[in-house]
């Protein structure tokens, strides 16, 4: 006995039915189900029904509060990035290489740790075919093939980008317009003015994901986590020593072409890095910046402070291969080296 609707419509399976869509009767939007509209109708209406826990700042949708760190109230947009923290605060180190025994808190730093023993350069430059080891090592080997535009017109050095020439350039002219608003130091770039007041506010924004200890800037982040996978990515051309920022390897390879470009300008005399000329030049300020914490004596440099801390520390770095003794000075070492030559 037929009720009167057709077969065609009772007997339709559920799998084959035209998906329901709505539509927002405000801008004409489709979305999938009820839910959807209700969240969508929100970004009109400016509600804000969801409010975070820490700092009661109010969401439209739930899926978009933060997660805080139960330990340090550290707020993350993800969970997983929130689980992947909390290691931080538990010590959890689950990744361990088998080669040296090192281990790891995540999973990529624990990865490129391991290239370190087995040599793998999965990284391949796409224009002359060399592998690395790294991808930021294959990011700064492109800058090699970058077409360079833009010359300085007084040393003729090229440059891919106009910002890297007008930043060069600085160094010709002197011209530092970029001025520390706390010291009154001044800088020829931006950053270098924004990283330098870094200094004065403590702010530390790059923490490092593996022992979370946090920098000022991306770099020095960067160079902090090679001590971590064993990365020296700079390699000197001359003797293959390996370093792990550029500026020293730099600095090392002018020992080999006896350049020394930084000229001081109080008795002439030249040395090989612009670090080594500020040493220098406290020699004749006579400015000791560095105190020793337990004696109170003050230094000229960091390097001079540090190798006086040894006669506090009882420190001797500095061992002979022949007979094992150590020693606090490398020139003590040397003294010693020639009691064996004579032997």
């Amino acid at each position: 006995m037929s009720d009167g609707r057709s077969n065609s419509e009772d007997d339709r399976p559920l799998a084959s039915a035209a998906k329901e869509h709505l539509t927002c009767s405000l801008c004409g939007k489709s979305l999938s189900c009820k839910y959807s509209v209700k969240e969508h109708m929100r970004t009109h209406t400016g509600e804000k029904p969801f409010s975070c826990t820490v700092c009661s700042k109010m969401f439209a949708c739930k899926s978009n509060m933060p997660f805080s760190c139960t330990v340090c109230s550290k707020i993350f947009t993800y969970k997983q990035t929130l689980n992947a923290h909390m290691k931080r605060h538990t010590g959890e180190k689950p990744f361990s290489c088998s080669v040296c025994g090192d281990s790891f808190t995540y999973r990529p730093t624990f990865n490129a740790h391991v290239r370190t023993h087995t040599g793998e350069k999965p990284f391949t430059c796409p224009v002359c075919g060399k592998s690395l080891s790294y991808k930021h090592s294959l990011n700064e080997h492109m800058q090699t093939h970058a077409e360079k535009r833009f010359g300085c017109s007084v040393c003729g050095q090229q440059f891919a980008q106009e910002a890297s020439l007008r930043a060069h350039a600085a160094a010709h002219t002197g011209e530092k317009p970029f001025t520390c608003s706390v010291c009154g130091e001044r800088f020829t770039q931006k950053q270098y003015m924004l990283k330098h007041k870094r200094r004065h506010t403590g702010e530390k924004r790059c923490t490092c994901s593996v022992c979370g200890k946090s920098f000022a800037s991306k770099q020095h982040l960067n160079v902090h986590t090679w001590t971590h996978t064993g990365e020296k990515p700079f390699r000197c051309s001359e003797c293959g020593e390996s370093f792990t920022q550029k500026q020293y390897m730099v600095r090392h390879m002018r020992k080999h072409t006896g350049e020394k470009p930084f000229i001081c300008s109080v008795c002439g005399k030249s040395v090989t890095s612009k670090h080594s000329l500020t040493a220098h030049m406290r020699g004749h300020t006579e400015e000791k910046p560095f105190t020793c914490s337990v004696c109170a004596k003050r230094f000229t440099s960091k390097r001079n402070l540090n190798v006086h801390m040894r006669t506090h520390t009882g420190e001797k770095p500095f061992s002979c291969t022949d007979c094992g003794k150590k020693f606090a000075f490398k020139q003590n070492l040397n003294a010693h080296m020639q009691t064996h030559s004579k032997e």
